[in-house]
């Protein structure tokens, strides 16, 4: 457990050459369920905190004023984050997502606060998702950003939750599994990584949106409820 801990100025290029990458990153949690609590990550050159393979408990912490993504979560990492603040992250490349991930990892949030983020969303770079999982609202200035062919196999259900917004950046949502998307209680918006009206700017720049800035969405023969 980490316990009112600041870690900062730290991601000089590389922490470690590990699972095949080299982890530029303040913090890497590997296959470790340690619990975060009021831990500040602040002036990273790169990643604030790397999950891999890693289901932990991340409450009441900040991450701020790193150069890239704040989180970066791989191999199926399932965190729960909760009261949690993600303040002035992104600035390395023109502009780097607040949260990034692979299409196997499925954080549970709530109560977070995106403040000042040059690309303030949760980008899912890409994958398949094998098991049951759900898509929860991060804020309402975070929307989900897809920027790789995202799959869902059969037998697994994704849920959208309602008041959802999901950005596409040239890229589709693959059914094979099932999709539950009901925006009864709050409309759900499935639209290009340009559209600022919904969710707000993650493109970092004042590009329109415009027809085929995304693929699509499929679904499958098995795709209904």
């Amino acid at each position: 457990i980490l316990n009112y801990v600041t870690i900062e100025y730290a991601g000089q290029s590389t922490l470690g050459y590990l699972h095949w990458a080299d982890r530029n990153v303040a913090l890497m949690v590997d296959y470790s369920n340690a619990k975060l609590d009021h831990v500040t990550i602040t002036k990273s050159q790169n990643q604030g905190l790397w999950l891999f393979g890693s289901t932990n408990v991340i409450t009441g912490c900040e991450f701020s004023q790193c150069g890239g993504n704040a989180i970066v979560a791989e191999e199926n990492s399932r965190p729960t984050i909760s009261q949690t603040r993600f303040v002035a992250n992104g600035t390395l490349a023109g502009g780097t997502p607040t949260i990034a991930m692979d299409a196997t990892c499925v954080p549970l949030p709530s109560a977070l606060t995106f403040q000042d983020n040059i690309v303030s969303a949760v980008n899912i770079w890409g994958g398949t998702l094998v098991s049951t999982a759900e898509w929860k609202n991060w804020a309402s200035n975070a929307p989900y950003l897809i920027s790789g062919d995202v799959s869902v196999s059969e037998p697994a259900t994704l849920t959208v939750e309602a008041g959802a917004t999901v950005k596409f950046k040239k890229a589709r949502l693959w059914m094979e599994g099932t999709l539950k998307a009901i925006g009864a209680a709050a409309p759900i918006t499935f639209t290009s990584w340009r559209d600022d009206s919904v969710g707000g700017n993650t493109d970092a720049a004042n590009d329109a949106p415009a027809t085929s800035d995304w693929k699509g969405i499929y679904l499958g023969p098995k795709a209904g409820a």
